[in-house]
């Protein structure tokens, strides 16, 4: 969503019927890394084959699995969080904020947004989501630990009770099953609701039975139970998050514990901070049962069910339910190799968790998300995800700028990529990362290119060019030749490449470098301690591609890669789709470790990002982060940045060349803000395309005119009055850069791209221009007056799209991909 619009693609990678993008054969008009231009003097322009010819934003307020992923259309992004449900709401009502992320939880909410929907100024939508609530378990102490007492439970939960306090599916969807019918139609089987009624039906003598199979001796006449020793049981606990919702959830909790104790069973609710929960009892095991959710992302998929309760890190770390059935099915369920067997034992593992209850699951989601259209259009909307932000979202009247303020009710946790976990993470970090592919708009079991403009997917077996062998899938990537990190270094398929190992998504037992040793070497230079990386795992990543057996990018094609797997999964693709690509020239000198451990002001000066925003500011005493627009994204909409320039007079085209620098990070008591640096002295050309054709008609020099602006008079005298494409490619050398490949160890040449539109007009026409400038700072962005015949261009990348998913009655826990991502906790 992110370039991936789905910052929970990001979230999670999962399986599904994935429809593959036709492998369009597209020649990258690339030499090295010196200038992204072709030998015919042409700049490399994404294909609008496959991501379709750019146009301006719609001005519907909201669509429907459509819209352009080009972009993007908002300057500047400011991310603020609350701490109640009643100053959100006020904040959106009132205009502050124009997405409330967190979503509607209860029905005074809605019905306060409600009155705000019938006169047009907010839009909301109410569809299931692929996000679900639960109440989980120490299954590691008793009686926890006994299916018999985790069934109990199950019988003790009156889902007619949950649905009122849902207010019959406003706020979300009560149902016990792990796939709910609604999403996931496919998968769902008689079995799951026979596993259900046979083992969890709202039955309180069911309950009393259970508990006693379990070891417990009923004492009705004094009002207590003890345990098989003797002692009396005491009061146990529910822990749940104090924060926003809290109300909510504590209501459908009593659904539970109002029956327990009419059995003379004491259960309290006990509230507590959500990070603290998830950093530090939840790892620790110091709990007994707790409620939280998942926010399980794009596409839809059931290898969530190995990524939370198989062998995955993710609950190894933090549950380890362990039951070894479950692991076994699940596993078999991600490395399926066709559709059917994918179905066989998803059906299996569904069931089996049905009866066993690692979780009791209490609701499903549903997409509440309220958003302003009053003043901002081009929202779209994808069941079952609600809506997308930021995709097509745009000012009113026009096609670029303005602050846009996204209401959050959680503070993010951290912004460091490998360590990050929370959705709140990466509602933020969603904006700034970019990944291979995202989720289609138009389908949400499709994948669309990204930064790869195409892939494709292989069944072979043999021994690979690294000497490595392979049996089973090879996927290959190509990406774009425009895309830059904001450093104006060249992102290439070796960042991705260098990504798959650093994070390590094979686990470490997929080691195919020497699997005898610990430490390995990536690149010349470049080294990995999978010893010590497997104990201190980015939970996101590690392990995500289990079947990884090594990787590969030609030496005379850095935007090519192939990956190999040992397995022919039809889940291969969704392991990898959706990665934060990460810059091998800055990660490749920093142990895994050694960046999970960093403070924040460490972390931050070395981060670096290549998606559609910019960081600009992160003060968590003051509950706000922002980031701004990056101009020389690689899928700049070039109808964002428009000059306007009579038939016969020239036109004055701009840019200001500006990059990330670590120099241009300050840290405070108060938060962290950064702006960039202007590239001084470079050389820079102007070209004008046939918008249809992308035919080189012209070029021009630019002259660099102090402080990163570089300027180009544009005749327009051999023009026809009409549209075209600008591309303006500056380029420089700088200090040297780590850049494996083609026998290279080190590069020192950077470039940036920007795209715009000329608009020649009629001579009797009245001219105007568009100009927007964006000024990269800590907290503002500003726009100048429009100039005749002349534009500042002010390029804005398409933001990776944050899929905010309410679960309604638990945290929302933890979002891909990016991808995305198995899923992510949440409030």
């Amino acid at each position: 969503m992110f370039g991936d619009y789905r910052v929970m693609g990001y979230l999670f990678r999962a399986s599904v019927l994935v429809l593959l993008l036709g492998v369009l054969v597209f020649s990258m008009f690339s030499i090295g890394f010196s200038v992204q231009v072709s030998a015919q003097g042409a700049p490399y322009v994404p294909p609008y084959s496959i991501y379709g010819a750019p146009t301006p934003p719609s001005s519907v307020g909201v669509l429907n699995s459509t819209g352009e992923y080009w972009g993007p259309y908002i300057s500047t992004i400011y991310v603020t969080w609350f701490t109640t449900s009643e100053a959100i709401i006020e904040a959106l009502v009132n205009g502050y904020i124009q997405y409330m992320g967190g979503g509607i939880s209860n029905i005074q909410q809605y019905n306060q947004v409600e009155q705000y929907v019938k006169t047009g100024e907010i839009a909301i939508n109410i569809t299931p989501s692929n996000s679900f609530g639960y109440l989980g378990f120490n299954v590691h102490v008793y009686p926890m630990s006994n299916v018999h007492f985790r069934r109990a439970i199950q019988h003790l939960t009156n889902y007619q009770s949950i649905a009122s306090a849902l207010d019959n599916g406003i706020l979300g969807i009560a149902s016990p099953y792990y796939l709910y019918p609604s999403v996931y139609g496919q998968y769902f089987s008689s079995q799951e609701a026979q596993a259900y009624q046979k083992y969890g039906t709202f039955n309180l003598t069911a309950a009393v039975r259970e508990l006693e199979l379990a070891g417990l001796v009923d004492h009705p006449a004094q009002g207590y139970w003890t345990y098989p020793n003797g002692t009396q049981v005491g009061a146990l606990s529910i822990y749940t998050s104090s924060g926003t919702g809290f109300d909510l959830r504590q209501q459908i909790l009593q659904s539970i514990t109002s029956n327990a104790a009419a059995i003379n069973l004491t259960i309290n609710i006990v509230p507590v901070n959500f990070n603290t929960f998830i950093d530090n009892l939840l790892p620790t095991g110091n709990y007994e049962m707790y409620q939280l959710g998942w926010s399980l992302g794009a596409p839809v998929s059931p290898t969530w069910l190995y990524y939370i309760f198989g062998p995955y890190v993710l609950n190894t770390f933090y549950q380890n339910y362990d039951n070894q059935t479950v692991w076994s099915l699940t596993t078999k369920l991600l490395d399926a190799s066709s559709y059917q067997a994918l179905y066989n034992y998803t059906i299996q593992s569904a069931t089996l968790l049905q009866e066993d209850l690692p979780y009791v699951i209490l609701d499903w989601g549903v997409s509440l998300t309220p958003v302003n259209v009053a003043s901002w259009k081009g929202y779209i909307i994808e069941a079952p995800y609600g809506v997308l932000f930021t995709a097509n979202v745009h000012p009113v009247g026009a096609n670029f700028g303005g602050l846009y303020r996204f209401g959050m009710p959680q503070s993010p946790d951290t912004l460091n990529i490998y360590q990050a976990t929370s959705l709140y993470d990466f509602d933020i970090l969603g904006l700034l990362y970019t990944t291979p592919l995202v989720v289609s708009f138009s389908n949400p079991v499709q994948l669309f290119a990204n930064a790869a403009y195409n892939y494709s997917i292989t069944t072979a077996s043999g021994v690979d060019p690294n000497g490595h062998y392979f049996n089973g899938s090879v996927i290959t990537f190509n990406f774009l030749p425009n895309a830059v990190w904001q450093d104006g270094v060249p992102m290439t398929a070796l960042d991705y490449n260098f990504t798959l190992w650093y994070l390590d998504v094979g686990g470490y037992s997929s080691n195919p470098y020497n699997p005898s040793s610990d430490t390995i070497t990536i690149d010349p230079g470049v080294t990995v301690n999978y010893t010590a990386e497997s104990a201190n795992p980015g939970l996101e990543w590690f392990g995500v591609a289990s079947g990884l057996v090594d990787s590969y990018v030609p030496p005379n094609n850095p935007y090519q890669i192939k990956v190999y797997f040992n397995t022919s999964s039809v889940n291969n693709i969704l392991s990898i789709y959706g990665l934060p690509i990460l810059p091998e020239h800055l990660f490749g000198s920093i142990q895994p470790t050694t960046w999970a451990s960093m403070s924040q002001s460490q972390y931050l000066a070395d981060e670096l990002w290549s998606g559609a925003y910019v960081f600009n500011a992160w003060s968590p005493s003051s509950n706000y982060a922002q980031v701004s627009a990056f101009q020389p994204y690689y899928l700049f909409n070039p109808t964002s940045s428009v000059v306007t320039a009579p038939q016969g007079q020239s036109a004055t085209y701009t840019v200001h060349a500006a990059v990330w620098s670590s120099s241009g990070l300050s840290s405070t008591s108060s938060g962290y803000y950064a702006s960039l640096s202007p590239v001084n002295g470079a050389s820079a050309t102007v070209y004008v395309l046939n918008p249809s054709t992308l035919q080189v008609l012209a070029s021009y020099p630019m002259s660099f005119q102090g402080n990163g602006t570089y300027t180009a008079s544009i005749p327009t005298s051999s023009l026809s009055v009409g549209q075209y494409t600008l591309v303006a490619q500056v380029n420089w050398t700088g200090a040297s850069y780590m850049y494996f490949g083609g026998g290279q160890t080190s590069s020192n040449k950077y470039f940036l791209q920007y795209m715009g539109t000329l608009s020649v007009v009629s001579p009797s026409t009245t001219t105007t221009t568009t100009t927007t400038t964006t000024t990269t700072t800590t907290t503002t962005t500003t726009s100048s007056s429009p100039t005749p015949s002349t534009t500042v261009s002010s390029g804005f990348p398409t933001a990776l799209v944050v899929v905010v998913a309410l679960i309604v009655i638990a945290i929302v826990v933890l979002g891909v991909g990016l991808a995305m991502r198995r899923g992510k906790p949440t409030t």
